[in-house]
């Protein structure tokens, strides 16, 4: 197992801030490539694109990675292609808003042609190159039909290539209009990562507290293995899951996380009822429940593990 104590300088002063960097994967390639793809269509009939694929997989990170790597334009410092998200239960009102929002700009229309006519001018001065929308299985018909009415707005001399991001079931409100499925000129679905790019390139840059992991360490892969394997194919549950073990080796006064760790992680995270003493023993987490109420539903779990364990000994 890779080495690491307390006085690892990640540690010096106390608890650092985490913050994780954006991990150039697999995906991260194909999904340029499908951007610069909906990019090149201006040059003849540009196209409207749809990317979809199940919630945690790592769609928005590899769409942060892709943008953060376009060059700003030179006159305005902006941004030459865009990431919009979808708020739950967005009206066209709301993405207009949104959308000009990315651009430093408010939104002043009254309806559904005035806020494509403002969006149109904004992506003209700006000289936007294509825009991404986040979460687009959040979007309602009226907001379908915003988005047609930019594309196909006739002020347009190139349309701005727009490409909607989400879960699979975006089909069924995509279908239900033949006039927007018609504009749909690229499809791509997003492919869960591969194990071994976990074990390689994930595993080994994942920033969490106590997390040391080397793929060349027979352990450290096999501990990787185990983790990937309860939880592919998510990303997100991934680092939910080491974030808890992590808390877990800090309760333990452990300089690592362990396989132990993990493994107790998902006992608690799948909510079996742990003893307590003069305390209430907590019940499975509920549906809905918070990230961080669950999270810290199981760090008070453990830490009053941990004490009972203390007292036992």
């Amino acid at each position: 197992m890779s080495v690491c104590t307390v006085d690892d300088p990640d540690f010096a002063g106390g608890e650092p801030e985490f913050q994780q960097p954006l991990i150039n994967t697999s995906s991260v390639a194909q999904l340029e490539a499908f951007i610069q793809m909906a990019i090149r269509s201006r040059r003849g009939s540009a196209v409207m694109g749809v990317i979809t694929g199940n919630a945690g997989i790592g769609k928005t990170s590899a769409i942060e990675y892709v943008l953060e790597h376009f060059p700003p334009r030179a006159h305005t410092d902006l941004p030459a292609c865009i990431r919009i998200e979808v708020r739950p239960r967005s009206t066209a009102k709301m993405l207009a808003e949104d959308w000009l929002a990315r651009f430093g700009e408010v939104q002043h229309g009254k309806n559904t042609r005035q806020y494509s006519d403002e969006i149109h001018e904004a992506n003209e001065r700006n000289y936007l190159l294509c825009a991404l929308l986040d979460e687009a299985n959040r979007m309602n018909d009226d907001c379908l039909e915003l988005v047609r009415y930019i594309f196909d707005n006739p002020r347009h001399h190139r349309p701005v290539p727009v490409v909607l991001v989400g879960l699979p079931n975006i089909w069924n409100r995509i279908k239900r209009s033949e006039t927007f499925e018609s504009r749909i000129g690229l499809r791509w679905v997003f492919e869960p990562l591969p194990a071994d790019e976990i074990l390689d390139t994930v595993l080994p840059k994942l920033v969490i507290p106590r997390w040391r992991y080397s793929p060349q360490d027979t352990n450290d892969r096999h501990m990787g293995r185990f983790v990937w394997d309860n939880v592919k194919p998510s990303l997100r549950n991934l680092q939910r899951v080491l974030q808890v073990a992590g808390d877990l080796a800090e309760d333990y006064e452990e300089a690592c996380i362990t396989l132990e760790h993990i493994e107790e992680a998902f006992r608690l995270a799948k909510g079996k009822k742990v003893q307590l003493s003069k305390t209430e023993v907590p019940e499975p987490a509920e549906v809905g429940q918070g990230k961080h109420e669950l999270e810290s539903e199981l760090r008070n779990a453990a830490k009053a593990e941990k004490r009972n364990r203390k007292r036992d000994e």
